[in-house]
């Protein structure tokens, strides 16, 4: 769907009429391109995936934003810097690494810290990413998680709504 035909968004709510009250995406594959492996970090550029910030804007109206990723080399201040250069930093109340917290995914530690900054707990959170290592991330913090496809973030948080906050975990080894 184009970004100038989205809806507006409707705060989602689950069978138990709670409210979820943020959104959390990983990065790399998620919200950008991955860059090719051993890419030094003095020449990254951040390519945004298509639609990426339209649908941040239209999500940050209804959720509080939060990003976490794993690298081993940057901090979160230095991710925030990069999403800097493409626009769409002031979307996230929180960025943290796996540096931040010395430990990878699917260490839950780097969502939990992420819903820890921005005051949500995390069974009322959602974590959108594109690797099976998000979802076991997801799990292990108690949030609710789905794959990002090729229809972007909107497409995969409509996909989170129609399966149902109590379905929205698929089991272990399911792919997007």
């Amino acid at each position: 769907m184009a970004p100038s035909t989205v809806m507006p968004i409707v705060p989602l709510t689950g069978d138990d009429g709670d409210r979820l009250d943020a959104i959390v995406f990983d990065i790399g594959g998620t919200l950008v391109l991955e860059a090719a492996a051993a890419t030094p970090t003095s020449d990254l550029v951040p390519v945004l995936r298509p639609g990426v910030a339209a649908e941040l804007a239209a999500l940050s109206r209804s959720y509080r934003l939060g990003a976490a990723t794993n690298t081993a080399v940057m901090r979160g201040p230095e991710v925030r810097a990069l999403l800097a250069r493409a626009a769409i930093d002031g979307y996230f109340e929180s960025v943290v690494t796996s540096s931040d917290v010395g430990a990878a995914k699917p260490d839950p530690r780097v969502l939990l810290v992420t819903c820890e900054q921005l005051a949500v707990d995390p069974a009322r959170a959602l974590y959108i990413g594109d690797r099976p290592i998000d979802q076991q991330a997801a799990s292990a913090a108690g949030m609710f998680f789905v794959y990002v496809g090729r229809g972007g973030l909107l497409a995969a948080v409509d996909e989170f709504t129609a399966r149902g906050r109590s379905r929205s975990r698929p089991p272990a080894g399911s792919g997007p």
